[in-house]
């Protein structure tokens, strides 16, 4: 069978791309026992880490079943209950909150044959929205199937403190008898990493807390399954060839792959797709023109925002030392998610030993400044001194346009082209 690159490259897809899925056996097995249990779950981890992948993945497997309530359109609807309101109709109809029966009625009194309508008003009890939604997805799918109730992007909603109350209000109807008699689990997905505390500050957090349970963060590929993909993706389904020179051998070409988007799924994919569409035209072979190619159009076509935020952060290219540069380059290289400021400072004396070598680098200071821009490139986790990407894109781009050269970072100026910063 002949592939399409868009049939194994599918950054894109809301349904899972069988062929193509990484397993994570561990985060996996944690979900599957987290889902048989009682409580409450919450899926956490940055854009584009595949969350959404993983629970339908588990879904599928274990044949349950689940709806799913966008968060993201609370802003446009006004509350949680109007989102959920409007999941509710999806599986009833539009709910009847009155209406008026008329019936004709004939008289014959000997001589009179007249018509006369008489009319009755009904008003149908109104039926809690998110009571009416569990009850109308477990009639769905069969008193005996397992079925999930999917909050997917929880991060439009935490930071409101009225929408974070409605959230609470929410989890702690878990417990209630009238609502637990759905049977029905709740899967509540997103980026934030402190919702537990976010959802602390409610009111009765203690109470609301004990009803959830948070797994590990959902974070990038490991490095094995990234090579398993790219060489299963391009050589194995597409059946393209390597063209190797001396600075271009297939494992060179994975590494690249690999360190370009920085193991997140979504962008994998996206990349692997750029770099296909380059290498149709070449008689399916990938050469190293190509890759630079596809990367670079991938680098333009996706992460234009992202190029003029490292743009703008960049040391001015009059400065000599060019610290701040230089710490872009380290926090790109490291490969954990979040990072101190001592952690930074030793792989910058490690990555750059003459320009720092006796010298005070005031490295938490640069953190700060890079958090506290007005397009900040990092944010600091406000429990600990911890700080992340803003976006794993930010990451992505610093790798494409920072070098190292003879001790001083390079900026490639191809990569950014024509943005402005």
């Amino acid at each position: 069978m002949a592939y399409q690159p868009q049939e194994i490259f599918t950054p894109r897809s809301h349904e899972v791309n069988k062929e193509m899925y990484i397993t994570r056996p561990e985060l996996e097995k944690r979900f599957k026992s987290a889902v048989l249990g009682s409580k409450q779950i919450i899926l956490h981890g940055e854009s584009g880490t595949g969350k959404s992948w993983l629970y339908k993945k588990v879904f599928a497997d274990q044949s349950i079943a689940y709806i799913t309530v966008n968060m993201a359109k609370v802003a446009s609807r006004g509350s949680i209950d109007a989102v959920i309101s409007s999941v509710a109709d999806s599986l009833t109809g539009p709910r009847a909150v009155s209406y008026k029966e008329g019936k004709d009625a004939k008289v014959n009194a000997g001589f009179v044959n007249a018509g006369l309508s008489h009319v009755k008003d009904y008003v149908v009890p109104i039926q809690d929205n998110y009571l009416r939604l569990l009850n109308a997805f477990r009639w769905k799918i069969g008193s005996r199937k397992l079925g999930v109730v999917v909050f997917e992007n929880i991060e439009a909603v935490v930071h409101n403190q009225e929408h974070l109350r409605q959230l609470c209000s929410l989890i702690l109807l878990a417990d209630d008898e009238e609502y637990a008699r759905s049977h029905l689990g709740v899967l509540m997905v997103g980026t934030p990493s402190d919702l537990i505390e976010l959802i602390a500050r409610c009111d009765n957090s203690n109470t609301v807390k004990n009803r959830i349970v948070e797994l590990p963060e959902v974070t990038v590929l490991s490095e094995i399954g990234v090579k398993h993909f790219i060489e299963k993706g391009f050589f194995k389904l597409l059946k393209y060839r390597l063209q190797e020179s001396e600075n271009f051998s297939q494992e060179q070409f994975i590494e690249e792959v690999r360190t370009s988007c920085d193991c997140v799924p979504q962008h994998l994919h996206e990349l692997c797709l750029e770099i296909a569409l380059c290498v149709e035209d070449a008689e399916n072979i990938i050469d190293e023109t190509r890759f630079v190619e596809g990367k670079l159009q991938w680098v333009r076509s996706n992460l234009l925002s992202e190029l003029a935020t490292v743009k703008i952060n960049l040391n001015q290219r009059s400065t000599k030392i060019r610290r701040r540069d230089q710490v872009l380059y380290t926090l790109a290289n490291i490969r954990k998610f979040s990072f101190t400021p001592k952690e930074v400072e030793n792989v910058l004396r490690k990555l750059f030993p003459e320009a720092t070598r006796g010298v005070r680098l005031n490295v938490p200071q640069i953190l700060s400044d890079l958090a506290n821009s007005d397009h900040p490139v990092i944010r600091q986790n406000q429990l600990n001194s911890a700080y992340r990407f803003v976006s794993p894109k930010l990451k992505i781009v610093i790798h494409a346009a920072l070098k190292l050269g003879d001790g001083s970072v390079l900026v490639n100026d191809a990569v950014f082209g024509e943005v402005r910063g």
